[in-house]
């Protein structure tokens, strides 16, 4: 017997931080702007699209760091730094530019 999609997608993610996929009607606004506003921006050599979770995929990797970076778990410069370590991006690279300016100021 196979597993539905979703079944698959919350089994690859349990390795995540715990927060990266936790009930957060903030965080989860949050994305929901990075998916409209961010959707088409590379980010290297990919689109935001592209790591957003989705039917057949999503980039858990991103979704962690996304999370710690949301949550203040790690500071601006090491998400960037993250960012364009794991998908060869620039620090002004189009998607980071986006996400940045999306995250809520303190």
């Amino acid at each position: 017997h196979s597993l539905p999609i979703w079944a698959l997608t919350l089994l690859s993610l349990t390795a995540c931080a715990p927060d990266a996929w936790r009930a957060d009607g903030n965080y989860d606004a949050f994305l929901e702007q990075v998916r409209i506003k961010c959707s088409d921006a590379r980010l290297g050599r990919i689109t935001i699209r592209q790591l957003m979770p989705n039917a057949n995929t999503t980039d858990a990797y991103f979704m962690d760091v996304t999370s710690e970076f949301y949550h203040r778990k790690i500071s601006k410069e090491n998400y960037v730094n993250a960012l364009e370590a794991s998908y060869s991006a620039r620090s002004d690279s189009p998607g980071i530019r986006c996400i940045l300016d999306l995250i809520p100021k303190i």
